[in-house]
């Protein structure tokens, strides 16, 4: 996960320091690091907290870079996009 390895280099921190702030094994920052595992609601809140937001819940999906100035929907382009089934 790159931007939790970004900030643990920029800050000098190590998995274990980290993990010790986060109240887990270092082995758990290390599959997050390494292994795109990803943390659980309480820690991603933990992490985004304890890195003043740099290291943010999306960061952890493979998600695509939105674009904040596009145009929003309209009523007919929403009701061609495909329905997406809850889990």
């Amino acid at each position: 996960m790159r931007a939790l390895r970004k900030f643990l280099a920029h800050h000098r921190l190590n998995e274990a320091e980290f993990a010790d702030w986060l109240g887990c094994d270092r082995s758990i920052v290390n599959r997050w690091v390494n292994d795109g595992a990803i943390p659980s609601p309480d820690k991603m809140r933990a992490i985004y907290k304890l890195t003043r937001g740099q290291v943010r819940p999306d960061h952890f999906y493979d998600l695509p870079r939105l674009n904040r100035h596009a145009e929003p929907l309209d009523d007919t382009e929403a009701e061609d996009a495909p329905a997406v089934a809850a889990k």
